[in-house]
């Protein structure tokens, strides 16, 4: 994961720097000089009220790792925007790898405040000290495992492994287990960025599970896709919803049951010839597991971004993310709304979750380190 992390720290910097690749922000981030930044590093944050964050808001946050789609954070922002003057960036969606390299390599001229990591990454960021604590109003009622003790992340959402199929290009019934998926010679397996993307490096451990491994033994997912792509049935393609509404895959099995939902919504709406997208849960091996905002060591907008933070976590933007087909962290104290996308509890009751951030995150740094080792040569 290290190593992966130094790349994608320079090819993040160069994509930056040339402009090849991120789209370009709709209003452009405000400027900010050294002598704010020193003073903004000696400010208790914690002792502001909304109030006084809000005199001093910037009128800019910028994001990456939380595009518009994911758990629909375009309502979050469009709601930050419309109550508290807050802009936001055209959101860049980055792996949770790529975040935390792009905050090291723009320290020194931060365009990002604020991202979106899986469970995994957090530990990969205080390792890599380019976060920094914040405490929002409801710190509190987060639960104690879903929230960092030095207080530099928590959980906002969880998600688990589902198959998100194109049906309209499958011929029969759905597979609704992985031993079922694996049989299916005419289906190929898109599992998306495993080198550095949480989403896909989880579901690959969930396939593990349902394979007969474990925490600690990888071998049985990585050899299954050995044999997966010698037989040509690995596609490289990201996993994503661009990728369903092309015909470039039939199956992602590198994203979670909230984005089967709003790809499900999205491009079923769309009516497009041969694209029609369902989601199921697998039911002999998923992962639940959930994604941590963090604020940038070096943000520039560090008034706004915690304005931003404490809607998040509020009740209002906790229900932005169950609208999003996610399950808010603090799901047990808020009344979630009857039309919100989240499947009834007897799709979960196999499923499987991590004890500790630690463990998921060394079975997710073997299983990318195999993957890019063992597995990617043997891709077209």
């Amino acid at each position: 994961m290290k190593k992966y992390l130094a790349l994608a720290l320079a090819v993040v910097f160069a994509l930056f720097c040339f402009g090849c690749s991120a789209p370009a922000a709709t209003t452009e981030a405000p400027k900010t000089d050294a002598a704010a930044s020193a003073a903004d590093a000696a400010v208790d944050f914690d002792s502001l009220t909304l109030d006084q964050l809000l005199e001093k808001s910037e009128g800019y946050v910028g994001t990456a790792g939380l595009p518009d789609y994911w758990t629909l954070w375009s309502d979050s922002f469009a709601t930050i925007k419309e109550k508290y003057g807050i802009d936001r960036n055209v959101d860049p969606d980055l792996s949770s790898a790529e975040e935390l390299a792009l905050f090291i390599a723009e320290k020194d001229d931060p365009t990002m405040d604020l991202g979106d990591i899986g469970y995994a990454f957090t530990i990969t960021a205080v390792e890599q000290d380019c976060v920094q604590p914040y405490t929002v109003d409801v710190w509190d009622k987060i639960p104690d495992w879903a929230k960092d003790p030095d207080h530099k992340w928590a959980l906002s959402y969880t998600g688990s492994t589902a198959f998100i199929f194109n049906d309209a290009a499958i011929e029969g019934e759905l597979p609704t287990t992985w031993k079922e998926l694996l049989e299916r010679e005419d289906i190929n397996l898109a599992f998306g960025n495993v080198i550095g993307g949480a989403s896909s490096q989880v579901d690959m451990l969930a396939m593990n599970f349902a394979l007969g491994g474990t925490w600690d033994n990888i071998r049985p997912c990585i050899d299954k896709c050995i044999e997966l792509a010698k037989a040509g049935r690995l596609d490289g393609g990201d996993a994503g919803e661009t990728d369903f509404e092309t015909g470039q895959i039939v199956c992602g099995c590198g994203r979670f049951d909230f984005n089967g939902s709003n790809f499900a919504k999205d491009l079923n709406e769309k009516n497009i010839p041969g694209v029609h997208i369902t989601y199921v849960i697998p039911q002999d091996g998923a992962l639940s597991t959930g994604y941590a905002l963090v604020l940038n060591k070096w943000a520039a907008h560090p008034y706004a971004a915690r304005v931003a933070l404490n809607y998040l976590f509020s009740d209002e933007g906790q229900i932005d993310r169950a609208r999003g087909g996610a399950r808010p962290i603090r799901a047990d104290q808020i009344d979630i709304p009857d039309d919100c996308p989240i499947l009834g509890d007897e799709y979960y009751t196999n499923i499987i979750t991590p004890d500790s951030a630690a463990q998921l995150n060394a079975a997710c740094e073997a299983i990318s380190e195999a993957w890019e080792n063992e597995v990617v040569p043997l891709m077209g």
